[in-house]
């Protein structure tokens, strides 16, 4: 009885080295910059058209976000000097990506003891008709920067910290802080002097660190996660998150905490698999809670977490591929506590400087 046979066709497939990468990727990843220009040497320069255009971009920005204010110097108010500062950014191919100027504060003129710390929005100091917001060399009123009057803050005090541990955000609760519909970077400025420093000599080995703050919420008891993401020592992720169920304890909140940073360590480790094709060391991720650290790593602990929603049991899955490695962190050397508590200054100021965020001067540099 005859037989029909399917002619067999060969599968030929492209040769993977003339692939090329998305360009999304491509363009974006680590492009380099430089800067340090002055004023002066912009408007001389080959570039100052593409110089003209970045500080006119940035006055529009500015007065759209409504971050600055011309008001009249007050007596006895030392005015503080401003300055432009100029970044050329590249594509990693090396071509010119966009020409970036920035209006900041000299604040070389801020003083030691007293306001060294301070960060400020910007409100112009108008002494003559003839000088402009925005020019090369405004001038700014020391001490009366921020925009008090605009949120009715003139009485409120000056915090080197986000949130004061000692005060609630319950409304329900006596002697809470009343939140009102303020614009959080209108009311307390922006971190112009404060950034991220990159070491491109130190290995770019990928680990995190995982957190939770157990019913943090007096409102609804639940938790908030937090996890940070490094590559050597500069933060390339980072996530501050209310739990979306409450945790009955606080192995159940650090357990759901650590199940959320495994899925940003899951894209982050395919990402940059593919940007720098290479699967480098096995990513660490550090907790400081023992008894989560074990629902991952020993399978007999399942009976306990029965009730635990389905979707955070992901982290043992993956843990037992061996995507990642799972080791305890002491407390005082956890930094996600800077994303999910209050903390006192000194606390504060310490995980700021673990983190790889560094005061950075009107040149550039940065402060150590």
């Amino acid at each position: 009885m005859p037989v029909a046979i399917k002619d067999q066709q060969q599968m030929i497939l492209r040769d993977r080295g003339k692939l090329n990468k998305p360009i999304s990727y491509r363009d974006a990843f680590f492009s380099a910059c430089n800067g340090s220009l002055t004023y002066k040497e912009a408007m001389t320069g080959n570039n100052v058209e593409n110089w003209k255009a970045a500080m006119d971009d940035e006055m529009l920005s500015l007065q759209k976000n409504e971050t600055r204010q011309l008001v009249d110097l007050q007596i006895n108010k030392n005015p503080i000097n401003n300055g432009w500062i100029y970044i050329t950014k590249y594509k990693t191919n090396g071509e010119v990506d966009r020409y970036k100027a920035r209006l900041v504060v000299k604040s070389c003129a801020q003083v030691h003891g007293i306001d060294f710390q301070e960060t400020f929005s910007q409100r112009w100091a108008n002494r003559s008709n003839k000088q402009q917001a925005g020019g090369h060399n405004g001038e700014l009123p020391k001490g009366q920067l921020r925009d008090e009057g605009r949120f009715k803050m003139e009485e409120a005090n000056v915090l080197h910290i986000p949130t004061d541990p000692q005060h609630s955000l319950d409304p329900n609760l006596s002697g809470s802080l009343e939140a009102g519909e303020v614009p959080y970077r209108k009311s307390v400025g922006w971190s112009f002097n404060y950034g991220l420093i990159y070491d491109s000599s130190l290995t770019p080995k990928l680990h995190g660190y995982s957190d939770a703050d157990y019913a943090g919420d007096t409102t609804t008891r639940r938790s908030t996660s937090g996890f940070i993401f490094m590559m050597g020592d500069g933060i390339v992720a980072w996530c501050s998150q209310r739990q979306k169920s409450v945790a009955l304890s606080t192995t159940e909140a650090e357990y759901i905490a650590l199940s959320q940073s495994i899925q940003e360590l899951t894209w982050l480790t395919l990402l940059i698999s593919d940007l720098l094709e290479t699967q480098g060391d096995t990513p660490v991720l550090y907790a400081e809670n023992q008894s989560a650290i074990k629902l991952v790593k020993n399978p007999e602990y399942h009976k306990r977490t029965k009730h635990i929603d389905v979707r955070y049991h992901y982290i043992r899955e993956k843990f037992s591929e061996g995507m990642f490695s799972l080791e305890y962190v002491p407390s005082k050397e956890q930094l996600v506590d800077i994303l999910t508590k209050p903390t006192p200054r000194p606390r504060f100021q310490e995980l700021r400087e673990m983190l790889g965020i560094r005061y950075i001067n009107s040149k550039l540099g940065y402060i150590i």
